[in-house]
């Protein structure tokens, strides 16, 4: 499949949706590590643009509830746990959602990150989102030279008998050792996971 990956790429450089199918056909995740509270780490094996990320626990939460949760762009600021990121809900057409998100980054000499990005449902037990391109029309009124525009990254949310899972990835375009970025980025999705279960524990 990553051939397959690959020479798609080379026809349709950096698709973001061509992510979720190379999410879904990654047969070599590799365990990382387990957390004390049961999450399980994987990464893929190296691809053209770095390791793909997947977390999973088991979970006992209402399937309509953590979907429900995942949806609800417009309290991102007060689920996400990370205050340097900031989420607007732009449009909502039936169950197709386009947010708008910012990080403000507090390394020195890097500037701040934004994306667009799309999340539907694929189904009962699966939601995906993936950046637009950045030369999208709904990206046109955030251009900003003091703000780097992302344009290639995709994750999905997937509930298979009782364990809940996210695989993501995301390129930062940032001039970082490799290593160092990919540990950032675990950490950001494992951050992520864990604000989802934290609100999903408030109301339960």
């Amino acid at each position: 499949m990553m051939y397959l990956f690959l020479f798609l790429n080379i026809i349709f450089p950096l698709q973001s949706e061509l992510l979720l199918v190379d999410l879904y056909n990654q047969n070599e995740w590799i365990e990382n590590y387990k957390t004390n509270d049961g999450k399980i780490i994987y990464e893929s094996n190296d691809n053209i643009n770095g390791k793909y990320i997947k977390v999973e626990k088991k979970v006992s939460y209402l399937k309509t509830d953590i979907f429900k949760k995942l949806k609800s762009i417009s309290d991102y600021n007060q689920i996400i746990s990370n205050k340097n990121v900031d989420t607007k809900l732009l449009i909502q057409d039936g169950d197709t959602l386009y947010a708008y998100q910012r990080i403000n980054n507090s390394v020195p000499f890097i500037r701040d990150r934004q994306y667009i990005f799309k999340m539907y449902q694929i189904n009962e037990n699966r939601l995906d989102w993936y950046i637009l391109d950045r030369n999208h029309r709904l990206l046109k009124k955030f251009i900003d030279e003091d703000v780097h525009t992302l344009s290639y990254g995709a994750g999905s949310w997937y509930l298979d008998r009782g364990s809940l899972s996210n695989r993501i990835f995301v390129d930062d375009e940032v001039n970082l050792p490799i290593g160092f970025l990919h540990k950032v980025r675990v950490n950001n999705v494992i951050e992520i996971f864990n604000d989802v279960i934290n609100s999903l524990n408030k109301e339960n």
